[in-house]
């Protein structure tokens, strides 16, 4: 393996491992965005819906459904971003401690 190739390899390898690390606050911060969203778009509505007086009982019912299903998406999206803040460090921790076995020579 030629000089030039091992060097390419080793460019798009860190680059890669830098992205991964980088990623992470972006997905502490869509936690951070989405435990909100869960707070005031899911506790606080399903307050509203309960105390209002002028809807019938059916209305409340779909009202309530349509919060649950609200809730579902964001609870998935949570885990999502969970994982993606669990995972990226991960990947690119990976990545560098086999960097040599990925590369395919000895970096000295």
């Amino acid at each position: 393996m030629n000089k030039r190739s091992c060097l390419i390899k080793i460019i798009i390898l860190y680059s890669f491992s830098s992205i991964l690390f980088l990623l992470t606050p972006i997905c502490l911060m869509g936690i951070l965005g989405t435990s909100v969203s869960l707070k005031y778009e899911v506790d606080e509505a399903i307050i509203f819906v309960n105390i209002d007086k002028k809807r019938s009982e059916n209305e409340k019912i779909i009202a309530l459904n349509e919060i649950n299903q609200h809730e579902k998406e964001l609870n998935r999206e949570l885990y999502l971003w969970i994982f993606g803040s669990l995972g990226f460090p991960l990947l690119g921790t990976i990545l560098l401690l086999y960097r040599r076995r990925l590369i395919g020579t000895n970096l000295k």
